[in-house]
């Protein structure tokens, strides 16, 4: 049996028709991207895909069912044309003075004729020509912001290196800035998204590369470490791990909690100790009920809250909140948010139910 391993850059058009299941390992989190998936096996006209999902904890046996549901009533994710994208046009209009440049007024007439510009103003045509041409308001200081100019009643790029330089990065797929992990003698081990080290601190245990590691200090794009004893506090984290639910799949998420027959008979047996637990201690919403729970732990008072929304959206409503509840009194909040819901933590014997009673 052949096996290929790989992260989701795999989905993004690799049509190998030999393929014959897709094992996805931990949930996709929007339908959409499910079936792009699936669509790696048995792709050849007439033949049907076949994905085996994977669950790493309980709660994702009900993304099953939400797969099952939105899948049977074919419901996708709608795609949603964006207005406007300042980043695309800015790009096509580098590229046009790249070439043989373009004339002011013929451009603008050009752009009001794509349909995400139909409402594109000269006032905005003007901005985004001074952004390109002296750098805005912001970057005028920097020469490499200066990226057109104006020549016999057209616009080109002022310098081949500008044009260069835009050929070799010209796309809307961002990337993550990165750091060098190594060990204290300058052996390396891997690469992480700074974001991740961003939150950490000198001494902090964490897990990386199957090992337990010290954080000795992070300079520059450099990371250096050394192998602990300690338990670590935190895992080495991706940002393609944290993907968010889409609105589609969080509905049927909810849904999936509340009607239990859309699980299959092992799933349901997989799952029911939680549920049972779940009911004793405390409630399991349905799809029309916010679950709000409050519990001291080690001196400290926590609020959870389960909107099964996006991540997005819980890690605003968590900074919404805390600034509510420190209106009603005053204290220092710490916030975090999983796949299911958020907890805003507070100070030992913090009013949460008191406050949340008068304020929301």
């Amino acid at each position: 049996m052949k096996w290929v391993v790989s992260t989701s850059s795999l989905d993004l058009g690799a049509d190998f028709s030999p393929v014959e299941r897709v094992v996805q390992i931990v949930s996709p989190r929007s339908i959409g991207r499910l079936v792009q998936r699936a669509g790696r096996s048995a792709h050849q006209p007439g033949r049907t895909s076949n994905i085996l999902f994977v669950p790493t904890h309980a709660l994702e046996f009900f993304e099953i069912a939400a797969f099952r549901r939105a899948l049977s009533k074919n419901e996708i994710e709608p795609m949603i044309p964006p207005e406007r994208p300042y980043d695309v046009l800015i790009q096509h209009i580098v590229t046009l003075a790249a070439g043989e440049g373009f004339e002011r007024e013929a451009l603008f007439s050009e752009i009001r004729s794509a349909y995400a510009h139909r409402e594109f103003s000269q006032r905005e045509f003007d901005w985004v020509l001074d952004f390109i041409e002296n750098g805005g308001k912001t970057l005028g200081a920097y020469p490499r912001y200066h990226k057109i100019f104006q020549s016999e009643g057209k616009h080109r790029v002022s310098d081949e290196y500008i044009s260069r330089i835009h050929r070799m990065s010209i796309g809307t797929i961002t990337s993550v800035s990165a750091v060098k992990v190594c060990f204290t003698n300058g052996k390396e081990i891997g690469t992480v998204e700074e974001r991740f080290f961003s939150k950490l601190k000198k001494g902090d245990i964490l897990a990386f590369a199957g090992k337990n590691l010290e954080l000795v200090s992070l300079r520059g794009r450099k990371v250096v470490v050394r192998i602990s004893r300690a338990k670590p506090k935190t895992t080495a984290t991706w940002k393609g791990s944290k993907l968010t639910f889409s609105f589609s799949h969080s509905a049927h998420i909810r849904h999936a909690l509340t009607e239990l027959t859309m699980l299959e008979v092992e799933e349901l047996e997989a799952i029911e100790p939680i549920l049972i637990a779940q009911k004793r201690c405390s409630h399991i919403p349905d799809a029309t009920e916010l679950l709000v729970e409050v519990c001291n732990v080690r001196g400290t008072t926590h609020l959870f809250v389960f909107p099964f929304e996006g991540r997005s959206v819980r890690e605003g409503i968590a900074a919404l909140w805390a600034l509510r509840f420190a209106g009603g009194r005053a204290a220092t909040f710490s916030l975090s948010a999983s796949d299911y819901g958020f907890v805003i933590s507070g100070p030992a014997g913090y009013p949460f139910s008191e406050l949340f009673s008068k304020n929301f």
